[in-house]
């Protein structure tokens, strides 16, 4: 196989590999809304900086990955890794979402329990 088509093969897998991460990384924030209540302004503040870190991290990707050109692949690959994770994301949401709101239930016995000796 020419060395310019593994080249884009491999470029692809990250881009799929990216989209896994961005789509992980916003199920992570959607856990911590879970367990940790917030209002709709706090919602909407953590919702624009997350778009922010998302467009500039994927700015730096396309520079990084192609020298800044967007191929069809790029989109591709993305929609790709966002779908792929999207199937096996309910399964994951909902194990660290238990995982976490143990820790959450651990942490705030303990914090409870040294306000109460004092």
């Amino acid at each position: 196989m020419p060395d310019f088509i593994v080249e884009e093969i491999k470029e692809a897998l990250l881009v799929m590999a990216y989209g896994m991460a961005l789509t992980f990384s916003y199920d992570l924030l959607r856990i911590i809304r879970r367990i940790i209540k917030h209002c709709n302004v706090a919602v909407s503040v953590e919702d624009i900086i997350f778009w922010l870190f998302v467009s500039y991290t994927t700015l730096v990707f396309i520079i990084k990955i192609d020298d800044g050109g967007l191929r069809i692949y790029f989109f591709i690959g993305l929609i790709c890794g966002i779908t792929l994770y999207k199937t096996v994301s309910k399964f994951i949401l909902k194990k660290l979402t238990e995982l976490f709101t143990i820790r959450k239930k651990k942490m705030d016995n303990f914090i409870l329990s040294i306000v109460e000796t004092k």
